[in-house]
């Protein structure tokens, strides 16, 4: 009797072991699939992330690609814009260099129409005194009997004495052309002598 007692004793105490080894059994179970689960789930994300990767992998090797052409292209602008930049400068110092020239020019035409100008102004002032001193010559004449011929040479070589008073015979001639006009064909010829212009004197 106490035998049995002692082995009936036992056996539950084993039984009561093995049901908690049970237990234990399913609890880690649980943790087993919870650990799982977890591992999926990081297998799951890594693989999305490997998916990125090799993504960005392809665009970067696309990109790698595409850098010679972008590098050609960018070395084919800079030549560009290099030689339009020494095209701007040589048309630049082309323009400075025919603005030099044609303001060299415009000067050189201003004071040739200025020397025009004086000689123009000194030839009117001769001819006035020749045209003076010819009508001197002429009222002369009317009362001298021995007249020689009045040339040009002879008029100029007077005028030429009294070039420094041509203002007042320009006011003189301008006086006199208003009080009396002269005839067309009287001053047209300065070579014309005093007998020819007048032809009525004895």
């Amino acid at each position: 009797m106490g035998r049995r007692r002692f082995l009936s004793k036992k056996e539950e105490g084993l039984n009561t072991e093995i049901q908690k080894e049970d237990i234990r059994i399913l609890e880690l179970k649980d943790q087993l699939q919870e650990l799982n689960s977890v591992h999926q789930q990081e297998l799951e994300a890594a693989g999305q992330a490997e998916e990125s990767l090799y993504q960005e992998l392809e665009k970067l090797k696309i990109a790698n690609t595409e850098i010679p052409t972008k590098m050609r292209i960018e070395r084919a602008l800079t030549a560009e814009l290099q030689e339009k930049q020494s095209w701007r400068l040589g048309l630049n110092n082309r323009l400075q260099m025919e603005k030099h020239t044609n303001q060299q020019r415009v000067e050189a035409l201003h004071q040739e129409l200025v020397n025009l100008k004086d000689n123009n102004l000194e030839d009117i002032k001769l001819r006035a005194v020749e045209v003076v001193q010819l009508r001197e010559y002429q009222d002369e004449s009317r009362t001298v009997s021995g007249l020689e011929p009045v040339s040009v040479e002879k008029v100029r070589s007077k005028s030429k004495k009294g070039l420094d008073s041509s203002s007042e015979s320009l006011l003189w001639f301008e006086e006199e052309g208003k009080r009396r006009r002269p005839q067309p064909n009287g001053i047209r010829h300065l070579n014309t002598s005093a007998d020819q212009l007048n032809p009525n004197l004895p």
